[in-house]
């Protein structure tokens, strides 16, 4: 569906609080895995292939992605907690909104630690736990941050969108929208269109769509209910604006995809 957030964790490989001596210094030529390391005790200096050099100070996490070329340093010593895992997301754009060194509250270090030492017990169920908690990681900074980074590029397109997502079960016009937005409506549809690569209409049946086949399939809607749920008076309609975008009628649906 449009504009989810989506991302995922398939493999983790390790989870492992560390502590280096003075002179520390440490170069990886092309990372194999996605991941990252929190300095939990003194600082470290961090330089990315192609990025200026940083200094990470206690409580400072770097992501780290995977083929990444870099090297990490500290003179007087340090402590870290450094993870490796495959990452998966549909949307690299998305991921860009973190910066690639951030600042962790105590409370998001306090997760970590807690994370490293359910990995480190190598219960049968550490692989889960571990999962769901770097997930909500990831949540919590990709919320932190794309609040001042817009995905679309545009924050009268942000707005639109997301009142697109709040009504797209109802008819509404780009006027409706525009108002909303507070810019004029030929305005609207065509910056809407220059970033999205659809129109208002397109982008609002392409959520309806993505909805009907999710209740369709779901064993508990039938058409007719599917299409008042969708704001379709008219099931005729429903079917009919169905099958123009998907090339089945929503009977025929529900044969091929239906979960129960």
């Amino acid at each position: 569906m449009e504009n989810l957030i989506s991302f995922d964790i398939k493999n983790i490989y390790t989870l492992v609080h560390k502590k280096e001596d003075k002179n520390f210094y440490y170069k990886n030529p092309s990372r194999l895995w996605d991941g990252f390391i929190l300095v939990t005790d003194g600082e470290v200096n961090f330089k990315s292939k192609n990025k200026p050099l940083q200094t990470v100070k206690k409580g400072g996490i770097i992501f780290l992605c995977h083929e990444q070329e870099y090297y990490v340093e500290s003179k007087n010593g340090c402590s870290y907690i450094t993870t490796a895992y495959d990452f998966t997301s549909d949307s690299e754009k998305m991921l860009s909104v973190i910066p690639s060194v951030c600042e962790c509250s105590a409370v998001q270090i306090k997760i970590i630690e807690e994370i490293t030492e359910k990995w480190q017990r190598k219960f049968s169920d550490s692989f889960m736990v571990c999962k769901i908690e770097l997930l909500k990681l990831y949540l919590d900074f990709i919320k932190k941050y794309i609040a001042g980074h817009s995905l679309v590029g545009d924050k009268t397109i942000e707005m639109a969108i997301k009142y697109i997502h709040k009504n797209f079960k109802r008819n509404f016009k780009t006027q409706e929208i525009a108002h909303y937005c507070s810019v004029s409506e030929s305005h609207l549809r065509l910056k809407f269109l220059r970033q999205t690569g659809k129109t208002i209409t397109e982008y609002r049946d392409n959520l309806r769509i993505e909805a009907a086949k999710e209740l369709l399939t779901s064993g508990f809607f039938s058409v007719k209910e599917t299409a008042f749920e969708l704001g379709f008076c008219d099931v005729y309609y429903f079917t009919k604006f169905f099958c123009s975008l998907t090339g089945v009628t929503p009977a025929k649906y529900i044969r091929e995809n239906k979960i129960f």
